[in-house]
């Protein structure tokens, strides 16, 4: 009986001894890996992964698998940072306001988010001036402090590249009161000295008239003094002065040279701007390919705006397989780098749930974010949210004052929309002469559907005299701009004889135009001349 119940227990007690033989191998293997894990990460940060860096960094600011460490933390965000990877730069800032390093650091962060501004990386100089507005804010004080203090020793001790850094601090009010006169004084100091970037500083002063009166031809020549000089950014900036025309004579090819020169030379703007040039053929032939390439460039190298262009292409499929998930990814980037232009793309996306789910309240963020950095086309945007309430409460009045704003600021389609709410009564009393003058600024700015409803106030002549030749030459105008309803109606114009020669055969034209535009009116039309035999 001994002997039969030890057989009956041995392949259990087997059982349970394999069962924790596999379990402890499972544990090493898994120690094993994340040490692998750990050595590779490692690896990638010393070859200037800014991820791999950033993921290092936390594991010393959170204690994962490693003591807690917050200075070591600090060199790793601090690398991660320089390689570009923008969370990181954002965790350097946290730790010194939240006294987690050092105060003697507060001059290292500084330079180094200086150092990505010069650079031509947007992202880099949203975070010098919040840190620094934040450091003031938590000083209670714009006074002098010793980093300005010691770039004002070094400046009067003859050395140019402080007095450029101190110029950079009355510019944009880091520890000092913000002074764009005192700002200009010691870039062209810097320039005195030989330091190119100060000259490409005193030029771009210049082109914006701040401290000084606008004045391109001045801004020419200090651009050219610091591109001749060595200063990739004054390259660019001189570039875009002869796409412009400001100041030069326009000259494309001159243009993409000194972009080529601010690319070649790691300005990430000047290759976002070659990018342009490529894409919409100005002094080259079109070609998308190359502008993606440049674009991609740009965005590589921190430029949001780049990244914004790009995420374009992506959504139009142009020079690239169509794709909105890459699209938004990269609206995304340029949103978070204070792309206005991002953010209203990337609105639009939401609004029509292309490569997202479909949310209008996310839409009217990106709108508003958009709108409040000055983008004419997004306060329209948000302005026609408000219209039909979508993502916010339906509110006329405040439809009519962002459509304002975006007529204000040149954006065409918010000029017939704003149009449209005075010839109707909307939020505003209804007025039919303010009305056909935002139609007509929206036609003439090029917006197909501001024509049309000019072309609709003259052929029915309600309210101003009817004049079918004009409401005609409209339709005309709106049909070859893309709006499919006026191919119809200046279709049916051409089917009646009305302002123009009666043609049935230009009418069937122009409701077959319609109609592969998938316009109701056009194929009902269409279907009608068959049936009478017209055209």
């Amino acid at each position: 009986m001994s002997e039969n119940k030890l057989i009956g227990e041995s392949p259990i007690k087997h059982r349970w001894a394999y069962l924790l033989a596999a379990l402890l191998i499972s544990i090493a293997l898994l120690v094993f890996q994340r040490d692998i894990n750990d050595v590779l990460v490692e690896r990638g940060c010393l070859k200037g992964d800014g991820e791999d860096c950033n993921s290092l960094g936390l594991q010393y600011f959170n204690g994962q698998r490693v003591a807690q460490n917050d200075q070591e933390a600090f060199e790793y965000f601090i690398l991660a940072c320089e390689a570009g990877y923008t969370e990181s730069c954002d965790y350097v800032g946290w730790m010194y306001v939240n006294g987690r390093i050092e105060t003697f650091e507060k001059a290292r962060i500084v330079s180094l988010f200086e150092s990505l501004c010069e650079a031509g990386k947007e992202k880099g100089c949203y975070h010098k001036k919040s840190f620094t507005k934040v450091i003031a804010e938590k000083s209670g004080s714009h006074n002098k402090n010793q980093t300005a203090e010691f770039y004002e020793k070094s400046c009067s001790q003859g050395n140019a590249k402080s007095c450029n850094s101190l110029g950079h601090n009355y510019k944009y009010g880091n520890f000092l009161p913000q002074d764009d006169e005192k700002a200009v004084l010691l870039f062209k100091q810097a320039c005195n000295g030989n330091y190119a970037k100060g000259c490409s500083n005193v030029g771009f002063m210049y082109e914006k008239g701040r401290g000084v009166a606008r004045n391109f031809s001045a801004a020419v020549k200090f651009y050219n003094q610091g591109c001749e000089s060595g200063n990739a950014w004054g390259c660019s900036r001189l570039g875009f002065l002869y796409e412009t025309g400001n100041g030069v004579v326009q000259d494309y090819s001159v243009a993409i040279g000194l972009y080529n020169q601010g690319c070649e030379g790691g300005n990430a703007w000047g290759c976002s701007r070659l990018g342009f040039l490529y894409k919409n053929g100005r002094g080259v032939e079109q070609d998308y390919k190359v502008a993606e390439n440049f674009f991609r460039k740009g965005c590589d190298g921190n430029n949001a705006w780049g990244c914004s262009q790009l995420g374009y292409m992506y959504e139009r499929g142009h020079g690239v397989d169509q794709d909105y998930l890459t699209a938004v990814n990269l609206l995304s980037q340029g949103c978070e780098g204070e792309n206005a232009w991002g953010c209203s793309r990337l609105g639009l996306l939401y609004e029509r749930g292309r490569g997202v789910e479909q949310d209008y309240r996310v839409a009217v963020k990106f709108f508003r974010k958009g709108c409040d950095g000055s983008n004419a086309w997004s306060c329209s945007q948000l302005g026609y949210m408000y219209e039909r309430g979508h993502g916010v409460d339906q509110d006329y009045l405040t439809a009519v004052n962002l459509l304002s704003q975006g007529c204000e600021g040149e954006n065409a389609w918010g000029c017939s929309r704003l149009g449209f709410f005075y010839e109707k009564g909307r939020g505003v009393n209804q007025d039919y002469s303010t009305a056909m003058r935002l139609y007509n600024y929206g036609c003439d700015g090029g917006n197909a559907w501001g024509c049309s409803l000019l072309g609709s106030m003259y052929e029915k002549g309600n309210v101003i005299d009817q004049n079918y030749s004009t409401a005609a030459n409209f339709f005309k105008k709106a049909c070859f701009g893309g709006n499919a309803w006026s191919c119809a109606k200046l279709g049916i114009m051409y089917e009646k004889g009305r302002g123009v020669e009666v043609n049935y055969k230009r009418a069937r034209e122009l409701y077959n135009r319609a109609c592969d535009d998938d316009d109701t009116l056009g194929c009902l039309y269409l279907a009608k001349s068959y049936v009478l035999g017209q055209g």
